[in-house]
C-alpha cells in the first residue's frame, strides 16, 4: 500500500476517447490498454475464446461506473456541480433521454452486460465453467445497476433479439430476484468448480506452460485467487442489492427486517480486505485508457467540486471528527494554501448558483472555489465494489436490525471502526491509495450514512443509499442559477436512453412520481441552508 499523493492536475490528453465521453457515446473500444492483455478486443474475430470480448468488457465498465450514469448521480448528490453548458443543465434535473442514452447503451450493449452473457455462452461451449462464473458475476453487476437507476428495464429477453427484437421490460423488483438468483449461480460454480482442465478462466493455465492473461481488474491472480475474490465480489453484491430493496423488505420477504437479515448474511461472505476491491482499471499512458473523470474534465471542464460534501468535511474536521488528509486528495485548496487548513476549501452549489447561501465560494478566500484533484489523476482507479462498502452495509444492517439507538450503536460500531481504521480510496498504478486511520466515532445512521457519503465519492451507491435513508439531508437543486428556492425533491430515477425508445416498442413510460418500485416515499424537503 501508498500512502496518498497529490496527483498533479493535468488534462487528459485523449482528445478522440474525451470527446466521445464528452459527448454521452458509448464507444471508445480503444478505451483499454493493458500489459496483461494478450490479444487486442478490437481485432480479435474469435468465437471459441471469450477473453478478447472479456477484456473489451472489462474495458466498458469503466464507463458505466465514471461516465453518464456516475456523473449524473454525483450531480444529484452534490458530490460535484454543474458549472458550464449541459452539466449545469442537469445539475437543474434537465436530463432528457437523449443525455442519458449513452449511460443506457454502455450498460446493456457493447461493453457492457450483452458482453457478459456472451463470454458465458462462448465459455459454455467450452465447457469452462470458471469463466462463466465470472461472466455471471458482471452481467449481475450491471442488470443491478440499471434496475437502481432506471427501474424496470429488460432482462429475461434482453440478449435475444432475434427472438425478442422488443423486450419486454421486467418489473424492477423480479429484476433485483433475478440479480440474486444469477449472483447465487455465480457463487455455486465456484464452490464447485475444479480449476484446472477446461476450467481455465481468465488467467488459467494452458498447454505447454503458457498461461491466459484476460484478467485486467485483478490482473497477475492465479485462476484459484479469481475464484476467491470473485465469490467474494459475488456476495458483497448480494449483500448490496438486497439493501436495496430494505424499503419494500415487508412486501417481497414479510418481514421489515428480512433485507437487513440478507445483507449481514452475504456481506459477511463478502470483500474482506482494500486488497480485493473491485475497481476499474486505468494507466497513465496511452491516454486513451485514462480515467473516464479526467477524460471527461480534460475534454470540457464543466463540473466542479459540490458545496455539500465539501461543506460536510470541513464541518467535520473542525469537530475533530476527521482530519484533512482525504479532503486535500479529493480536491484543490481554494486559497493556495498547503491544504491542512479546512476553510480554504470551496465548492459550488448546483448549477454554481451564487445566490445560494455558501455560493461564493470559499470563506477564507471570498469567490474562491476549489477543484478537483484525485480526478485528475489519469490512473485513478475508482471504487465500484469495495472491503469498505461491504462493512457499512454490514453497519447499517446492523444498526436497522437491533432498531436503532444504542442498541444499534453497539451493533454497528465493529464495522464502522473497521471502515475508519482502514479509509482507503480506490488505487493508482503506485498502489492503494491509504489515509491516516480516523479516530472512532459512534455508529449512529447519520455517521454511518455520512462515512458512505465522503468514502464512495463519485460513486452512484451514494445516490442509491440516498434514496433509502435521506442521508445526509441534502436540499434538492433550484429551478436556475439566480433562484434561492429549491424543488421538493432530488430524482429518484433517470429516464430511459433514446436509442432504447426508438428501438423497443416495449419501453414504458416514466412512473407519475418518477420513483422506482423500491423507493417509494419521497425524501424531506429541505431549504438553503442545510447542515451541508
Amino acid at each position: 500500500m501508498t500512502r496518498f499523493r497529490r496527483p498533479v492536475r493535468r488534462a487528459a490528453g485523449a482528445v478522440a476517447c474525451g470527446l466521445l465521453l464528452a459527448a454521452g457515446a458509448s464507444g471508445c473500444r480503444d478505451f483499454i490498454s493493458s500489459q496483461t492483455a494478450t490479444r487486442s478486443p478490437n481485432t480479435s474475430t474469435s468465437v471459441t475464446d471469450p477473453g478478447p470480448i472479456y477484456v473489451s468488457m472489462q474495458a466498458g465498465l469503466a464507463i458505466t461506473y465514471e461516465g453518464p450514469i456516475a456523473r449524473t448521480a454525483a450531480l444529484y448528490m452534490q458530490h460535484v456541480a454543474g458549472i458550464a453548458r449541459q452539466q449545469q443543465g442537469f445539475d437543474f434535473y434537465n436530463v432528457s433521454t437523449s443525455d442519458i442514452d449513452g449511460g443506457w447503451q454502455t450498460i446493456f450493449g457493447q461493453g457492457g452486460a450483452s458482453d457478459a452473457r456472451t463470454v458465458q455462452t462462448i465459455a459454455r461451449a467450452q465447457n469452462d465453467s470458471l469463466f462463466i462464473g465470472v461472466g455471471k458475476v458482471h452481467e449481475a453487476m450491471l442488470v443491478g445497476t440499471a434496475a437502481d437507476v432506471f427501474g424496470d428495464v429488460p432482462y429475461r429477453q434482453a440478449f435475444n433479439q432475434s427472438k425478442y427484437p422488443n423486450p419486454v421490460f421486467d418489473p424492477q423488483l423480479q429484476v433485483y430476484g433475478d440479480v440474486q438468483t444469477q449472483l447465487d449461480s455465480a457463487i455455486n460454480i465456484f464452490l464447485k468448480a475444479k480449476v484446472g482442465g477446461t476450467n481455465l478462466g481468465p488467467t488459467g493455465a494452458l498447454p505447454r506452460g503458457t498461461a491466459r492473461n484476460y484478467e485486467i481488474i485483478y490482473a497477475g491472480r492465479t485462476s484459484a485467487q479469481i475464484v476467491r475474490t470473485y465469490t467474494a465480489v459475488a456476495n458483497t453484491l448480494k449483500a448490496r442489492f438486497y439493501m436495496h430493496t430494505a424499503e419494500v423488505s415487508q412486501k417481497l420477504y414479510g418481514s421489515p427486517t428480512a433485507a437487513y437479515d440478507s445483507v449481514l448474511k452475504y456481506a459477511q461472505l463478502g470483500i474482506q480486505s482494500p486488497s480485493d476491491d473491485y475497481l476499474t482499471f486505468h494507466a497513465s499512458s496511452p491516454s486513451g485508457s485514462n480515467n473516464v473523470w479526467a477524460q471527461f474534465q480534460g475534454a470540457r471542464g464543466d463540473l466542479g467540486p459540490g458545496a455539500a460534501i465539501i461543506n460536510l468535511m470541513t464541518a467535520r474536521i473542525k469537530a475533530g471528527l476527521d482530519t484533512t488528509d482525504r479532503l486535500a486528495y479529493y480536491f484543490s485548496d481554494a486559497c493556495g494554501g498547503d491544504g491542512t487548513d479546512p476553510g480554504d476549501y470551496g465548492g459550488y452549489r448546483p448549477g454554481a448558483n451564487t445566490a445560494l447561501p455558501g455560493g461564493q465560494g470559499a470563506p477564507n478566500c471570498a469567490g474562491g472555489y476549489s477543484d478537483f484533484n484525485a480526478f485528475y489523476a489519469p490512473d485513478l482507479r475508482n471504487p465500484v465494489v469495495t472491503y469498505t462498502e461491504t462493512q457499512l452495509l454490514l453497519a447499517e444492517a446492523s444498526y436497522q436490525k437491533a432498531g436503532g439507538g444504542a442498541a444499534g450503536i453497539a451493533a454497528a460500531q465493529t464495522y464502522l471502526d473497521n471502515v475508519r481504521g482502514n479509509e482507503t480510496y480506490g488505487a493508482t498504478g503506485a498502489g492503494i491509495t491509504t489515509f491516516a486511520p480516523q479516530k472512532s466515532v459512534p455508529a449512529t445512521l447519520d455517521n454511518i450514512m455520512q462515512e458512505k457519503y465522503i468514502d464512495l465519492y463519485g460513486s452512484v451507491e451514494v445516490w442509491n443509499d440516498y434514496k433509502r435513508t435521506c442521508l445526509p439531508p441534502l436540499a434538492a437543486a433550484p429551478t436556475s442559477t439566480t433562484s434561492t428556492q429549491p424543488r421538493n425533491e432530488i430524482p429518484g430515477r433517470l429516464p430511459y436512453g433514446q436509442s432504447e425508445i426508438n428501438a423497443n416498442r416495449s419501453t414504458p413510460t416514466v412512473p407519475a412520481n418518477g420513483r422506482n418500485a423500491n423507493d417509494p416515499n419521497a425524501c424531506p424537503s429541505y431549504t438553503y441552508p442545510t447542515a451541508f
